[in-house]
């Protein structure tokens, strides 16, 4: 029962952190921007490499500074089925989803692609609401495996 509500507790604190991130970066970014005033345009390291095998690799993670073009920012980690190190910071802008059939002719696959138009400055209030983000899941799971026996 302790561990119940200590996991609780956690689970409060993380959605009261995940809040004032928020608040925090609305506050100090003012709304929607332009791309052209914030994204570099260099073409250095627009083509991050983004694939996973059985859940380690690289994938962009977060939806920070949206602009008129629907492009944001989005950080780009190194997972192993979690987030584990930021590599880069880049403006992209998800694609609609392709699909296409496998060998058979059966299968379906989706795959997310993104338009990645440049590199972004890197803000660590954005990068901790990411870290913060996956242990409220991972405190949630906790929960729902300790709280199991007690519903079904």
């Amino acid at each position: 029962m302790n561990t119940i509500i200590a996991l609780s507790i956690a689970l409060c604190v993380c959605i009261l952190l995940m809040f004032v991130g928020n608040k925090y970066l609305n506050y100090k970014n003012g709304g929607a921007l332009k791309v052209h005033e914030n994204a570099i345009y260099n073409g250095k390291n627009t083509n991050p490499p983004l694939s996973t095998i059985n859940t380690i690799g690289f994938n962009l993670y977060g939806d920070f500074r949206t602009d008129f073009n629907g492009s944001s920012v989005k950080y780009l980690f190194f997972c192993v089925f979690f987030p584990l190190f930021p590599i880069g910071c880049y403006r992209a802008r998800q694609e609609s989803p392709t699909k296409y059939m496998g060998r058979q002719g059966v299968a379906q696959v989706r795959q997310t692609k993104y338009k990645i138009f440049g590199t972004e400055k890197w803000n660590i209030v954005e990068v901790l609401l990411i870290y913060i983000v996956t242990i409220a899941i991972v405190i949630g799971l906790l929960l729902i495996y300790n709280l199991w026996d007690y519903f079904f």
